[in-house]
């Protein structure tokens, strides 16, 4: 799911594949890679794509089901507050 919700950022805010390696410090097929969900960006490029993006890392992490607004961890388990 990371993969398609990177790829849908980078589509939409007009990037390409190379414009975010050469801000993530790695190869094109590297961020291909992660699109294709064959390989996973670790927790810290996780945050320099969210700052790359303008978004948060739950933004990035959601599945494409969910809300993109944060959830109260309480609120979202069926919780109240």
């Amino acid at each position: 799911m990371i993969g398609e919700l990177l790829k849908a950022k980078r589509k939409e805010s007009g990037k390409t594949l190379v414009e975010v390696a050469n801000y993530m410090r790695v190869t094109s097929k590297t961020v291909w890679r992660w699109e294709k969900e064959e390989r996973t960006p670790q927790i810290g490029q996780l945050l320099e794509l969210a700052n790359f993006f303008g978004c948060s890392i739950v933004e990035l992490v959601q599945s494409s089901e969910s809300n993109s607004e944060c959830q109260d961890p309480q609120t979202a388990a069926g919780g109240e507050k």
